[in-house]
């Protein structure tokens, strides 16, 4: 549902899976954070190269 509500509002034309936390906090939802330690997890992906880089990380874990 948070998902279908992201809009790119930004210079970059980008949409923000981060947006989702404001968007479901709005609608009463409660948001906690959680810890990441594995960077991989978490990688962001704005270029083709980059793309291609998560995809060889997760292909990598099967």
């Amino acid at each position: 549902e948070a998902l279908e509500q992201v809009r790119p509002n930004n210079n970059q034309g980008e949409y923000y899976l981060t947006d989702c936390a404001e968007i479901l906090r709005n609608s009463g939802h409660t948001v906690v954070a959680a810890c990441k330690l594995d960077i991989a997890e978490a990688m962001g992906v704005n270029t083709q190269e980059q793309l291609a880089e998560v995809a060889q990380v997760m292909k990598s874990r099967g």
